[in-house]
């Protein structure tokens, strides 16, 4: 029995030296203390070395006059030139052929005038119907001396001071009436108005579309246009008694 307690003190012994080489190996840790060791961080600054000799700072004052010039910038954006918009170019006037001035469809010379001759003196009642007729005669131009189209004749015109009249004479018949036109009483009496007047005429030759009347003169031909000059304008005094 004492053998076998050699043993276990012996066994014994050698792990308590054993694990004190462990502690000894590897320290425990103790509570409150620190068990890492800090980092130390090494940066390594380069610093320029100061020149040996300082650098003159410019001398305070204003530069040369060439400097300046040189130098200087200019605070202000150079104006640009203001642009104008070009004038508008006007088109080109289009060429406009001229208008033909339509022939006359129909020319004849000058007629002349013969009775009543100008200033001639013709009565009338101042009431009622009586007195002078106006007889009306003129020469017409050499190209009418015949019969021709039933739409060409005469248009023949009177003013007064209160009335007028104006009628259209066929050629023809014209002729046939032997070159001469009647106006009579009761038309010369509703002329003069019951008073003194002084009536102007004259004729013109004319042309219709359509024939004219050579029963009514009163009656205005359709599509009348003149063919020739008008006739100088002569006078009739007409008196009332």
């Amino acid at each position: 029995m004492k053998i076998t307690n050699s043993k276990w003190l012996i066994a014994i012994g050698v792990l308590a030296i054993a694990l004190s080489a462990c502690s000894s190996a590897t320290p425990t840790p103790t509570r409150g203390v620190a068990t890492q060791t800090p980092w130390i961080i090494e940066r390594i600054i380069t610093a320029t070395p100061e020149p040996a000799i300082a650098t003159p700072l410019p001398t305070v004052g204003a530069p040369p006059t060439e400097a300046r010039v040189a130098t200087r910038t200019p605070t202000r954006p150079v104006a640009r030139p203001a642009t104008t918009k070009p004038l508008a170019v006007p088109p080109s006037p289009v060429a406009v052929a001229p208008t033909a001035v339509p022939a006359p469809i129909c020319t004849y010379g000058p007629i002349t005038l013969k009775e009543p001759e100008d200033n001639a003196l013709r009565r009338t009642k101042e009431i009622g119907v009586g007195g002078d007729t106006f007889r009306f005669i003129w020469e017409p131009p050499p190209e009418l001396q015949g019969d021709v189209a039933a739409n060409v004749g005469y248009k023949l015109v009177m003013t007064a001071r209160k009335n007028g009249a104006t009628l259209y004479i066929s050629h023809n018949k014209f002729l046939r009436d032997g070159k001469l036109f009647i106006f009579d009483k009761p038309d010369v009496s509703g002329l003069a108005g019951g008073e003194k007047t002084m009536v102007t005429w004259n004729v013109t030759i004319v042309q219709a579309s359509g024939a004219i009347s050579e029963s009514d003169p009163k009656a205005v031909p359709p599509g009348v246009v003149a063919c020739g000059p008008v006739s100088p304008t002569r006078n009739i005094i007409l008196d009332t008694y």
